[in-house]
This record gives structure tokens, sequence and C-alpha cells, in this order.
């Protein structure tokens, strides 16, 4: 019998207020082969990220308590450059602005498995 073989693409940050989310999306990314750290609110975020800059990505709400996910990624990209996914049911063009701005990615919620894979994978090669 074969050793089950694992992949780790990388270590993921994700802040997330919703309960669901914070179950579901992080299952999801452990398929793809993501290691994930998550917390409740943006502010956690920099916190985290200040602590342990070793995140592959960032992977932010936007709508969460103390702090959104647009203002930690200014934040947090002021410390390091790091791939930011907004991953948010916000409309793209109420969050456009800030996320051209920012250059970070965004993705709309709810999120599947392929619809990570092919933003994941667009990631990982530009490197």
């Amino acid at each position: 019998m074969a050793d089950k073989v694992t992949v780790n693409f990388g270590n993921i940050l994700y802040a997330e207020d919703d309960q669901l989310y914070q179950i579901t999306t992080p299952l999801i990314l452990s398929r793809i082969g993501f290691t994930v750290k998550v917390v409740g609110n943006g502010k956690l975020a920099v916190e985290e990220f200040s602590s342990d800059s070793n995140y592959s990505s960032v992977l932010l709400d936007n709508q969460m308590p103390i702090m959104t996910g647009i203002e930690a990624a200014r934040r947090i990209l002021e410390k390091k450059t790091v791939d930011i996914v907004l991953f948010t049911s916000d409309e793209k063009h109420t969050v456009s602005e800030a996320v051209d701005e920012l250059g970070i990615r965004y993705l709309k919620k709810p999120g599947t498995e392929m619809g990570f894979k092919i933003l994941y994978a667009s990631l990982l090669t530009k490197k």
C-alpha cells in the first residue's frame, strides 16, 4: 500500500468573522494543499502577521468588526509585500478602487474549490 503524499503550497492567514466561513473555507483550502490560520477580524490579522510573517498569502473578509479587510490589507502591506486576497460578499465595483490601489486580488463569496484553485494557481505561477 502506497503512503499518502501530502502537498503544502504554503500558509494562509485568513481573517473572517462569520463562523460558517471560518470552518468551510479552511476545509476547502486544506484540500487544495494549504495550511490555514484563522483569526476573527482585521485587527487580529494585522497583529498575527506582525508576529509571524511566514504566510504565503493573506485572505481577508472585508466587512468585519474592529477593522475592515481593506484597512487590514493596507496595514499588512506597510510591513511586507505579500499576496492578499479580499474574499468578500461585497460587489467588486464597491471595492475595486481599493483593490486596484493596493494591488490585491478579489474573490466573491461564496468561494468554490475551483475558484480557489484558479486564484491560487495564478498567484503561485507568477512567482
